[in-house]
């Protein structure tokens, strides 16, 4: 990524910050949530993988269906920017985009937690460790999650760029070999250029030291009303 495309301007980039205090002081259930996700996406694969007989599947069975009872018709968040504005979040990005994202949200049990760093040259990365439930051809992650990590990983990486962000119009993947999963694995920005409304960004899925995919998306800003 260019060094003219980061603002010079001090301010915290949130997406990149694991913690997230600024969240967890306004709602500490967020770090609770955090830790129960974990918990249910080892629960997933197990679930998954277990090679247990019928009746420890049935006994596992009843058990949970105790605990979706339990949950059952308490109320819910309904619309985030709703519930942000409840709290008094604020920011340039919906804040819990990272909690709730079905691809990559850190408290929804369905995701591959992202975690968002900058190399020491400065640009922006993320790490993924996807295990077997994420497997497409065996032994290898699924090709269309790719595209979904590409997907969220370049969109949240416009916080580079000045302006509010834009929303995917195209995306475009090129897988140059099989990606392993049970590792980690580094998403890398490698552009991201301006051109009106429009937003260029190229990224790289790295795996053992090699690009696995590649994906050039466009992002494009919704037109100011009025």
């Amino acid at each position: 990524m260019d060094s003219d495309l980061v603002s010079e301007e001090p301010r915290r980039p949130w997406i990149y910050d694991p913690e997230d205090e600024d969240l967890l002081s306004h709602d500490g259930r967020w770090r609770q949530r955090r830790r129960i996700a974990e918990l249910l996406r080892a629960l997933k694969r197990l679930a998954l993988r277990a090679n247990l007989d019928e009746g420890a599947l049935s006994q596992f069975e009843r058990k949970l269906a105790r605990q979706v009872r339990t949950f059952k018709g308490t109320a819910e968040i309904g619309d985030r920017t709703e519930y942000m504005a409840s709290q008094g979040l604020v920011g340039p990005r919906n804040r819990l985009a990272l909690e709730m994202s079905g691809v990559i949200g850190r408290s929804n049990a369905a995701s591959l937690p992202m975690r968002f760093f900058r190399s020491q040259d400065g640009k922006v990365c993320a790490e993924v460790h996807p295990d077997n439930s994420h497997e497409g051809p065996p032994g290898y992650l699924h090709g269309g999650l790719i595209a979904a990590l590409f997907d969220e990983f370049l969109g949240l990486a416009q916080d580079d760029l000045p302006g509010p962000p834009g929303l995917t119009g195209t995306l475009s993947v090129r897988y140059l070999s099989p990606t392993p999963i049970d590792e980690r694995l580094t998403l890398m920005l490698r552009s991201a250029e301006e051109d009106g409304r429009k937003r260029l960004l190229k990224g790289e899925l790295w795996a053992r030291d090699q690009p696995t995919a590649s994906c050039d998306a466009l992002f494009i800003q919704p037109r100011e009303e009025g």
